[in-house]
C-alpha cells in the first residue's frame, strides 16, 4: 500500500513590488555578499528597503524552492540581519527527509557492576561465587572504562510502502528525492504499519576486542572471557540507550514501535541484508565498517531498524526472539514485557 505523505503548501509570503524587486536587485547585491558571502549556487536574491527575498535550489537543500525571510538595517551594509523561514513552498514530507536528519550518538550512558556482569554471565548459583570470578569480573569492568567506546550513528527514512517481503523507504540526499529498498523477508509484514524507520548502527568500538584477544594470548583466559563478557553486556546496554530514544521519539508523537529487525537476526532476513540496510548510513562515522562476508566490524557492534507509526500498539521496542525456532530454550533470548 502506498503512503502518501504530501503536504499542503504554506502560504506565500507578502507582495513585494515586482518593479521595485528587480530595481533593487543588483543595488543592494553587495549587502547581500557581505552578509552571506555571496548566493549559493542556484539562489537568487531580492531585496528591499526593509526585506530580502531568497528563493535557492543550491546544493544541500530541498530541490523545491525555499523562501527565507531577512530583516535588518539595510543600506550601509554593516547590520547582521536577523533571519526567520516563513514559507516553503510545494514541500512535501519527503523533503524534510535530509541529511541532517542523521545523528551521530557518543555521550551513551553504560552503567554496569560486577554483579550484574556475574549475574547475566554465570546465571543464578546456589553457592557463593567463587572469589576469582568476583576478582575477574572487578578487574574487567575496571579495564573496561578505557576500552569502551560507544557510538551510534542512525536517521529517520519514510515508509512508501511494503509489498511482500520487501519494503520500499524514501529519502532525500543532496536534495534529491531516492527510493531504497530493503528486502527484510517473511516477516516484512513487522514494518507495515510503520509511517517511518530508524535505521541505526552503534558499536562499543575496537579496543576491548583487542584486549581480550591478548589477554588471552597471554595466558589469562578468565580475565578474557570476563573483559568479553563486559563488552556484551556494554553493547546490549548501548542498544538498550539507542532503542529507548526511538520510543520517547514515537511518544512525542503520539505513535508505537515496532520489534528491533537486524538481518541475520530476523528470521527470513539473511546476514547478506547487512549490505542493503548499511548503505543507508555512513558506519565510517562511527569507525564501523561491512567485511566482505557481510559481517559489521568490529564485531562488538548492531544493526537494526526499528518502525514507528500510529499503527503500532506497543509503545516498547521489542525483539524478534518470539519468530526464532529456539525461541523456548535459547538462553540469549530478550524479554517484551514492557
Amino acid at each position: 500500500m502506498k503512503k502518501d505523505h504530501t503536504l499542503s503548501p504554506f502560504r506565500f509570503l507578502p507582495p513585494v513590488g515586482i518593479g521595485t524587486c528587480l530595481s533593487l536587485l543588483f543595488w543592494w547585491g553587495g549587502c547581500f555578499g557581505a552578509w552571506h558571502g555571496g548566493p549559493a549556487s542556484g539562489s537568487v536574491a531580492i531585496q528591499s528597503s526593509s526585506t530580502l527575498l531568497v528563493m535557492t535550489t543550491g546544493s544541500g537543500v530541498s530541490r523545491h524552492a525555499r523562501a527565507i525571510f531577512r530583516t535588518g538595517r539595510l543600506g550601509d551594509g554593516c547590520g547582521e540581519p536577523t533571519l526567520r523561514t516563513i514559507g516553503i513552498l510545494k514541500m512535501t514530507k519527503a523533503d524534510t527527509q535530509s541529511q541532517t536528519s542523521m545523528k551521530i550518538w557518543r555521550d551513551i550512558p553504560i552503567s554496569l557492576t560486577p554483579e550484574y556482569v556475574l549475574e547475566e554471565r554465570c546465571g543464578q548459583q546456589k553457592k557463593p561465587m567463587r572469589p576469582a570470578m568476583v576478582a575477574a569480573a572487578k578487574e574487567a569492568l575496571a579495564v573496561s572504562q578505557e576500552l569502551v567506546t560507544p557510538a551510534a550513528v542512525y536517521d529517520e527514512f519514510l515508509v512508501r510502502d511494503v509489498t511482500g517481503e520487501q519494503v520500499t523507504l524514501r529519502t532525500s540526499r543532496s536534495g534529491e528525492a531516492e527510493i531504497r529498498k530493503l528486502a527484510v523477508g517473511p516477516k516484512a509484514d513487522l514494518l507495515a504499519p510503520a509511517n517511518q524507520v530508524i535505521v541505526a548502527v552503534y558499536t562499543i568500538g575496537p579496543a576491548l576486542e583487542r584486549q581480550a584477544y591478548e589477554l588471552d594470548a597471554a595466558g589469562e583466559p578468565l580475565l578474557a572471557w570476563m573483559l568479553d563478557s563486559v563488552g556484551v553486556l556494554a553493547l546490549g546496554a548501548v542498544g538498550e540507550a539507542v532503542r529507548s530514544k526511538v520510543e520517547a521519539q514515537a511518544s512525542e508523537l503520539g505513535w508505537g514501535v515496532s520489534p528491533a529487525l537486524s538481518p541475520g537476526s530476523l528470521v527470513g532476513w539473511p546476514v547478506q541484508g547487512q549490505r542493503q540496510l548499511c548503505a543507508l548510513l555512513p558506519l565510517e562515522r562511527i569507525g564501523v565498517h561491512l567485511s566482505k562476508y557481510c559481517v559489521l566490524e568490529p564485531h562488538k557492534s548492531v544493526s537494526m531498524v526499528i518502525g514507528l507509526g500510529p499503527g503500532y500498539e506497543s509503545n516498547h521496542v521489542g525483539s524478534v526472539c518470539q519468530y526464532c525456532s529456539l525461541a523456548n530454550s535459547c538462553c540469549r533470548r530478550r524479554g517484551d514485557e514492557t
